[in-house]
């Protein structure tokens, strides 16, 4: 069963690493045998993060970028690829909820603000899939392999109460994660 999860060999960069879901993810990566690239803006919790890592036998590091940032994930890009490697595994695991758009008896939804609703929709989708996407994916398609996850929700199948920004977000990636399948899959990747 240990070979059927084999990673050795691969470079995987989690965005969100520093997140708690993100951070396991790359623990689970490490334990696997993949070199692992935890990328996030909080620094203190993504060098723990690499440190829990490497003191349990794996390879890691930290490497600051910003989602929502494309200069900073094109300079982490390159950052992993002189450190780790070529990553053939990219998980975006960036994004979250957040109080503004939630739903509640004080804030009904048809007092949500459009500016609110577009900055958690950015971070879910924009910077939870898109941009992540758009800066590793080209080059793990000129490779010709390549994995890229991207960390959706049970809500984007049936939309959780009082999170409505989130739920569409995430509902969005699960589309915009089909595309990019349908598009690099040809290609080695996706």
């Amino acid at each position: 069963m240990a070979s059927l999860f084999d990673l050795s060999g691969e470079i995987a960069v989690v965005i969100g690493g520093t997140g708690v879901l993100g951070g396991a993810l790359a623990e689970g990566l490490a334990s696997a045998g993949a070199r692992v690239a935890v990328l996030g803006r909080g620094a203190d919790r993504g060098e723990a993060c690499a440190v829990w890592i490497r003191d349990a036998g794996g390879t890691a590091a930290f490497f600051p970028a910003d989602a929502m940032d494309p200069a900073s994930l094109a300079e982490a890009h390159r950052a992993v690829t002189g450190g780790l490697g070529a990553p053939s595994i990219l998980i975006s695991a960036a994004g979250g909820m957040t109080p503004s758009v939630t739903v509640t008896a004080e804030r009904p939804f048809e007092k949500l603000l459009p500016a609110d609703w577009r900055a958690n929709f950015d971070l879910n989708l924009v910077g939870g899939a898109l941009l992540p996407a758009q800066e590793f994916g080209p080059a793990m398609c000129e490779r010709g392999r390549g994995s890229i996850i991207n960390i959706a929700s049970v809500s984007a199948h049936l939309p959780l109460s009082r999170v409505v920004a989130y739920s569409a977000a995430k509902a969005a990636v699960l589309n915009l994660s089909q595309f990019l399948a349908r598009e690099w899959a040809p290609r080695g990747c996706g």
